[in-house]
């Protein structure tokens, strides 16, 4: 499969979205408004109290020392958003509080109209689990203060990476809940009228392998599922795929 690939490579020119949007530290898992002009990204920036906690563990009495600077983790995940200018992007600013905290927020994806946004948020004194997947909604210029989906979406496995439809109608997640066909699956949820969120569906052997499947994406026209898969043949561990429904 691989030889055959690279015998019949497909048109692939990417271009580099510039130093407005891109900075020395990790961006990654972008995501964009319907009308293409709000970008939000993930950083992976230097912790802010970093210092502060390395004065606090080094006051503890050995081997509690010793343990806490090992699993002291020096970076965090925050939103930084950019906007489509007629000169281009404007420079990525942190979204800031109350959505980014001293904690990771990663995995964002925005509602077509960019005033809903889904992400995932780990160790919060809210969460369900591990990691769980929270809302926030934008009015007048300001997010609110994130809220936590609960059950059924969130429970105690971890639930990361969601991807909400154009209607707003379905989410789209990942989770390592019990009942998948792998380690990680591709699940969705429907809202009923009450704005209520259905038991979680997982999309089954057409999508889902006995592996890895991560990061859905469900295109604006509510048809199209990209995701990343480590069961499908492919190129090497992770690969990205396209389905459609």
């Amino acid at each position: 499969f691989a030889i055959e690939q690279v015998e019949n490579p497909v048109d692939f020119n990417p271009e580099n979205l510039g130093d407005a949007v891109n900075s020395k530290f990790n961006d990654y898992w972008p995501s964009i408004s319907a009308d293409g002009k709000t970008l939000v990204i993930t950083r992976l920036i230097p912790r802010k109290d970093l210092d502060e906690i390395k004065q606090r563990i080094q006051q503890m009495p050995e081997p509690r020392r010793k343990r806490m600077k090992a699993r002291i983790q020096e970076n965090q995940e925050d939103f930084f958003v950019s906007y489509r200018k007629d000169s281009g992007w404007t420079r990525a600013e942190n979204i800031g509080p109350p959505i980014n905290t001293k904690y990771n927020e990663g995995a964002q994806s925005i509602s077509s109209d960019g005033k809903t946004m889904y992400f995932s948020a780990c160790n919060k004194r809210d969460g369900q689990g591990s990691c769980d997947i929270y809302i926030s909604e934008k009015s007048r210029g300001s997010w609110s203060e994130p809220e936590n989906l609960g059950k059924p979406v969130n429970t105690k496995k971890w639930e990361s990476q969601p991807s909400i439809s154009p209607d707003g109608q379905t989410l789209y997640f990942v989770s390592n809940r019990n009942g998948g066909n792998g380690k990680k699956d591709i699940w969705k949820s429907q809202k009923n009228e009450n704005g209520e969120w259905s038991e979680p569906e997982n999309l089954g052997d057409s999508i889902n392998t006995s592996k890895n499947e991560m990061a859905p994406f469900i295109h604006m026209d509510n048809k199209t599922l990209y995701f990343a898969s480590a069961g499908w043949l492919g190129m090497g561990s992770m690969d990205l795929f396209v389905a459609k429904k």
